[in-house]
């Protein structure tokens, strides 16, 4: 075949086709202008809603997907292409695969329902069952902490959903909760004035709601006093060792007695 032959063969194409291939390209370049308007425009609704950041970008992927989904099959249809059984065959596949990743698509679904719902977000403290530390991410598949001795945790979604969620983070102010054991012999009011005014004096225990100092228990060698200052969030565990040194700094210095278990045997010896 010369170039005469092939010329003629391309110009004929054309003529047949010409049409068609004039709004095969309209109904692309229209498809992909409408489609990233689309996105971009849901993209900044979500985030101007403050949706999470991470799932906005998991809508608009999903999205894209299914309208250049849309699009292929339109361009078929204008070109003539019988997309029935390419649908089928697309239908099945993705049954196949989703029941091949289920356990992934369960902790996609589950991202999705923490990221709404934002039980915690990146940089609160929490306990998640037996896991504790501080959230470094929150992805659509899974968790990731830092322990406080800095080591990483991947928790996968379901995981993080299956179990109780303790956010430390979450409120500005948290209680302190101490117990200090005193003598029975000691004058208990005696200790609950010298503990009230260590965690008064502290400069980072907030005044409202007040510190509650009280006697809480009767063990078996000692009383117990509990004391319950309030702080911010962030000064918890300065406060809780400041108050553990001090108090029991003042203690010794008054000169309470705080026993230790004890065990009093009585030996009864039978006569001979």
């Amino acid at each position: 075949m010369n170039f005469e032959e092939i010329w003629n063969t391309i110009v004929a194409f054309f003529e047949a086709r010409g049409w068609s291939i004039v709004i095969f390209l309209a109904v692309f370049v229209a498809g992909v202008i409408i489609v990233r308007a689309v996105c971009y425009w849901l993209s900044r609704l979500l985030l101007k809603s403050k949706v999470e950041k991470t799932l906005v970008g998991f809508i608009i992927t999903v999205l894209r997907f299914v309208l250049y989904l849309v699009l292929v099959f339109i361009l078929a249809g204008v070109i003539g292409i019988d997309m029935t059984p390419i649908a089928s065959a697309l239908s099945a596949a993705v049954v196949a695969i989703g029941l091949a990743l289920q356990s992934s698509l369960s902790n996609i679904a589950n991202g999705v329902v923490l990221i709404s719902t934002r039980p915690f977000k990146e940089g609160d403290y929490v306990d998640i069952g037996s896991v504790s530390g501080t959230v470094q991410s929150v992805g659509m598949f899974v968790t990731v902490l830092i322990t406080p001795d800095n080591k990483k945790v991947v928790l996968t979604n379901t995981n993080v959903l299956a179990n109780d969620v303790v956010n430390y983070s979450e409120r500005p102010t948290r209680r302190v909760d101490m117990v200090f054991s005193v003598s029975y012999s000691e004058d208990v009011e005696r200790a609950k004035s010298i503990i009230s005014r260590v965690v008064e004096a502290h400069p980072l225990v907030l005044d409202e709601p007040a510190p509650t100092v009280r006697l809480h228990e009767f063990k078996d060698s000692s009383i117990g006093i509990i004391t319950r200052p309030w702080v911010n969030n962030a000064d918890y565990w300065t406060v809780y060792w400041d108050l553990n040194e001090q108090i029991y700094a003042e203690l010794n210095k008054e000169g309470i007695q705080r026993p230790f278990n004890q065990l009093d045997v009585h030996v009864k010896k039978e006569e001979q």
